[in-house]
């Protein structure tokens, strides 16, 4: 019996070892790891955060409050949540500050991310 625990102390501790630790991505990490643009669309990414994607379809009142967009009348307003860790893949480059991504199998299931500025930080 304790030969039986001590194999499984040893599975679980060689299994734990393995399991990869997830960075950020950045324009530093690309080239730290010499990726180029064909590479990275083999790379599997997740979501940092929760994504909250939102359509106001009527009327109501709009306003932007410390980044966020906020709405006086939600009863037309339609969100899409994408969760924290969520895979997606890079389906193509657009620009050095825009990214097609793809959270499902699929034509037509993309979505942009990214700056309209050609600025850096902007």
């Amino acid at each position: 019996m304790k030969s039986a625990v001590f194999i499984s102390i040893i599975a679980l501790l060689s299994f734990a070892s393995c399991q990869t630790k997830k960075i950020q991505f950045s324009p530093e990490i690309q080239a730290k790891y010499n990726l180029s643009d064909d590479r990275l669309m083999q790379v599997q990414f997740y979501t940092s955060d929760i994504i909250v994607l939102s359509k106001n379809k009527g009327s109501g009142n709009i306003d932007v409050q410390g980044g966020k967009i906020i709405t006086q009348d939600t009863k037309d307003c339609e969100e899409v949540k994408i969760k924290k860790g969520t895979r997606c893949v890079l389906e193509r480059i657009i620009s050095p500050n825009q990214f097609l991504v793809s959270f499902e199998l699929g034509d037509g299931k993309l979505l942009v991310f990214g700056s309209l500025s050609n600025e850096k930080n902007g």
